[in-house]
């Protein structure tokens, strides 16, 4: 069995997945794909390539995503993300909601009502 985990969102990093993740599974023997941060999917898909036999330093990655939203915007994602047949696994469902309008409503609606999205 493997279990994927992290906690995203700290830069530097504060140690919060060992504190709370890894610390609580004693008898688990921890792994670490690399020194940057990956989505979940993209951590995953480098787990199930680890354990068909191939060596990190043999699967691509590479650090930051700029998705494009239009002729004008782009947004960036600063993960590490590997690649499959020349193009980075991200999740579909994801790239469908960052180009899509709902987006844009929900950061209308933050910029409205503030960062807390409470009116």
């Amino acid at each position: 069995a493997i279990i994927v985990g992290g906690i995203l969102g700290d830069n530097p990093p504060q140690g919060r997945t060992r504190k709370l993740i890894t610390s609580r599974a004693p008898e688990a023997i921890a792994r670490n794909i690399g020194s940057g941060q990956f989505t979940i999917d993209g951590a995953i898909y480098v787990a199930k390539l680890v354990c068909q036999g191939f060596r990190l330093k043999d699967i691509q990655v590479k650090r930051g995503l700029h998705v494009k939203i239009g002729d004008k915007a782009e947004v960036y994602l600063p993960y590490m993300y590997p690649f499959k047949d020349g193009k980075p696994v991200i999740s579909e469902g994801l790239l469908r909601y960052l180009t899509s309008d709902e987006i844009v409503r929900y950061e209308e609606m933050l910029l409205r009502d503030g960062a807390g999205g409470q009116g």
